[in-house]
This record gives C-alpha cells, sequence and structure tokens, in this order.
C-alpha cells in the first residue's frame, strides 16, 4: 500500500448545491453555504476580458482558484489542474468546424487545452512557477492530489501548491459513454507538506484490488461530502482495481 499525507492551508468549493469555503471560520459548526440554488458563480472577480473567453467550465476552473487564493498572502506557487473530461463543448465546436471546413479559432483551440486555464491564472496572478494538468479517469481527484504532493515533495522550497479540480456534465452528444454520475463543480487547495502541530492534515493511500469494483457516486462529488462532514473521518473509492483511501487526521 502507497501513502502520502499533505496540509490543507485553504480551500473553496463550487457546486449548483452549495459555495463554501475555508474563509468561513465556523463551517463546520453551522455547514452553511455562502449561497443557495446559485446556478452559476458570481465571476466578477474575473476580469472581462477574460471572461469572454473562456468556456462555462473555464471560467469554473478559474473562479474557484482566485477565491482560494484571495486567502494567501502570495499566489506565487506550482499549480495543478486536474479535469476528467476536459472542455468537451469547445472541442466538439472545434470538430464540428473542421468537419464544416470552416478555420480554427486560435482562441478556441489554446483555450480548449488542459492547461489553458492554468495559464490564465498565472497571468492574472503573475505566478511564473511549474504548472501540470492530469486527467486520469474516474481517478482524477487522487491523480492530481499525488501529482501536487509530488510537486511539494520534489520543490520543497515552494512551500504550497494550488490543486483545482473542475467538471461538468458531458454534452448531450457524449452522454452515452457516461460512466459515472455526472459531476458538476470545482474545487481548489492550497496545499503544504504536513506538520503535525497543525491540524486539517489529511493523508491518502491506495492500493490494487483484485476483483473490479466501481463506486455509484463520482470520486469528487465523495470526497466533498467526506471533506465538509466533520464527522467522516475516513473515505474510500473504488475505482476498477484500484482503491483510494482519505483520512483526516
Amino acid at each position: 500500500m502507497q501513502s502520502i499525507s499533505f496540509h490543507v492551508n485553504h480551500w473553496y468549493m463550487w457546486t449548483p448545491a452549495l459555495e463554501m469555503g475555508s474563509h468561513r471560520i465556523n463551517w463546520h459548526e453551522t455547514k452553511q453555504a455562502f449561497k443557495t440554488d446559485n446556478k452559476h458563480p458570481d465571476y466578477s472577480i474575473i476580469p472581462a476580458v477574460y471572461r469572454r473567453r473562456l468556456s462555462s467550465l473555464g471560467k469554473l476552473g478559474l473562479y474557484v482558484a482566485l477565491k482560494c487564493l484571495e486567502q494567501v498572502q502570495s499566489a506565487s506557487m506550482p499549480c495543478v489542474f486536474g479535469s476528467r473530461h476536459g472542455d468537451t463543448q469547445r472541442m466538439l465546436q472545434m470538430l464540428k468546424d473542421l468537419r464544416e471546413q470552416e478555420y480554427i479559432s486560435p482562441i478556441h483551440f489554446s483555450h480548449s487545452v488542459y492547461n489553458g486555464t492554468a495559464g490564465i491564472l498565472s497571468i492574472l496572478t503573475n505566478n511564473s512557477s511549474a504548472i501540470s494538468a492530469v486527467s486520469s479517469g474516474r481517478s482524477t481527484l487522487a491523480a492530481g492530489f499525488l501529482e501536487a504532493w509530488l510537486q511539494l515533495r520534489s520543490q520543497p522550497e515552494n512551500g504550497c501548491v494550488l490543486f483545482v479540480y473542475y467538471d461538468e456534465p458531458l454534452t448531450d452528444m457524449l452522454t452515452e459513454f457516461a460512466d459515472e454520475k455526472p459531476f458538476h463543480g470545482a474545487s481548489a487547495w492550497v496545499l503544504s507538506l504536513p506538520d503535525n502541530r497543525q491540524s486539517s492534515n489529511i493523508s491518502m493511500n491506495w492500493q490494487t484490488i483484485i476483483n473490479p469494483l466501481y463506486d455509484k457516486l463520482s470520486q469528487p462529488e465523495k470526497f466533498m461530502e467526506f471533506w465538509l462532514d466533520p464527522e467522516k473521518k475516513e473515505m474510500c473509492h473504488t475505482e476498477s482495481t484500484m482503491r483510494w483511501k482519505w483520512a483526516k487526521a
């Protein structure tokens, strides 16, 4: 069994049902969101020039990243962005343009790649640190945490890493390929190596199993429920022959 651990310095989450972050000091007691039935976040935090360029998914990822970074003194840190499906809406539109023998917009192309949103964040925050993008199927969230930990271990002088996970349901054209409950939401985490004197430490371990199993809930949805519930100390998620486990310390 492999295991890693890290400290959660700051975090921010958004789904259509809740919006919450470590800004709220008593969130463990109240578990109240900032808003209710908020179909879209307040994107005014994103400059208008970038709001026009980004898709709905790109704006969502950038939004939670900027909200999370409001709590830090310096945004100069490595960034890891994770998304299982990526910007499928923009990808399909470019494929349609190719079919019609139309020119592909350079802006659409540059923002369709997995690290496109991360690139805009680096411009807005004047951050020249490393950027990684991960996509690992049902285990993308776990892979993102693992990549963030590897960044911390390989470059401990950076102190912190920002990890952003964001996804939205597949478009109607692709729903037949969906193999788990759709997830719509985003979360951002400022992580550092653990300190036994601190609270909000979390560990993650994984192991292979013989018989393939699949959780009904997606990994990001199940992790959000685990993180927001102070009574839950552990969480497991199984994807095929890989079992992931998180524990609060």
